[in-house]
């Protein structure tokens, strides 16, 4: 128990608080089984008993964008 009032000095072991989250290299994935994060030359999730494969990358096709302009487009011609 400090008796001098003065602060308790910060610790030095981790540089984020409770609610933020470390820095991730860029690239890293989460898993979608167990939601661990993975460093992203990793192919497996690397949480033990999980081992689920890394998901692929979805990418839309210019036609799939094509059409949501499309529909945005005749929603701002109605209004």
């Amino acid at each position: 128990m400090r008796t001098c009032n003065t602060p308790k000095p910060r610790s030095q072991g981790t540089k984020f608080g409770k609610n933020s989250k470390p820095d991730m290299p860029e690239g890293s994935w989460k898993c979608e089984k167990c939601n661990n994060i993975n460093y992203p030359f990793r192919t497996k999730c690397n949480r033990q008993n999980c081992g689920a494969d890394k998901p692929s990358e979805k990418k839309e096709s210019p036609s799939e964008t094509a059409d949501a302009n499309d529909q945005i487009s005749d929603l701002v011609a109605i209004l």
